[in-house]
């Protein structure tokens, strides 16, 4: 092909035929100019197919994570739920003066004392910010969504950890010696004959009261876990949604 156009240009040089040589120069230039950039939107719209194939595995693992935080949530809320209805009754109870002894360490020990530790999955998250492909998304809605969710969660995460950490704490601090004693007798259900359980009728003994107290804490730390689960399963949803809409969006711009 180069030696076919080698050989018109020698030919309309050759016979002085100049206005048609520049003429011919032109248009091949223009023909050059042209082949580059049909490759160079070529190169263009193969990076962005590319691109768009990433960030739509990108969508589809994101999405894995959200309904793996979403089930872990719905979990741990009605874990807690369990927990509350223990607690309460146990509270009901020590207020009515209903409560000649404990039999079980549920009662005992109300969720074994602690809360779970918060976490929410950013695998996908993660990878979507190292890679810069969270600033590819050209949906303003779907880019606040996700940044909205994962900012609330490390911070309200971070906040209910640090007050379940003080809250274990306080279990530790209010446990002596006859406390843990009698929680290991209730868990193997040994020797409980031995217990003393005359304290569940005196308010105003030590025992009493730290065992209150500890009932009482519990029941607000419960509740403070439960509502920032439920704001994280709301967020969560709500990001779920955005995301379909947005996939749904794409395809029908692909059709």
């Amino acid at each position: 092909m180069l030696r076919f156009f080698r050989q018109i240009r020698q030919r309309l040089l050759t016979e002085n035929k100049f206005s048609k040589y520049l003429l011919y120069a032109i248009g091949e230039i223009l023909l050059v100019v042209i082949g580059i950039l049909i490759a160079l939107q070529v190169d263009n719209w193969n990076e962005n197919r590319i691109t768009e194939n990433i960030k739509s595995q990108a969508f589809s693992n994101l999405k894995e994570d959200i309904l793996y935080d979403i089930h872990y949530y719905k979990y741990l809320d009605s874990l807690y739920s369990k927990w509350h209805i223990q607690a309460d009754n146990i509270y009901s109870k020590l207020l009515t003066r209903s409560m000649d002894r404990i039999n079980s360490i549920d009662e005992y020990i109300v969720g074994r004392g602690s809360m779970n530790h918060l976490s929410v999955k950013t695998t996908t998250f993660d990878e979507m910010v190292n890679t810069g492909l969270i600033y590819k998304i050209n949906n303003p809605q779907l880019s606040h969504s996700i940044n909205e969710y994962y900012e609330f969660a490390d911070l309200e995460i971070e906040k209910i950890n640090l007050d379940n950490q003080e809250f274990y704490r306080y279990i530790l601090r209010t446990s002596g010696y006859e406390y843990i004693n009698t929680g290991a007798r209730i868990w193997h259900k040994v020797n409980l004959e031995y217990v003393d359980w005359s304290w569940l009728k005196d308010p105003k003994s030590e025992r009493y009261m730290k065992f209150e107290s500890r009932i009482d804490f519990h029941r607000v730390a419960i509740e403070a876990n439960k509502l920032v689960l439920g704001q994280l399963t709301e967020k969560a949803e709500n990001l779920l949604r955005v995301i379909d809409s947005n996939i749904s969006s794409d395809e029908k711009v692909k059709k």
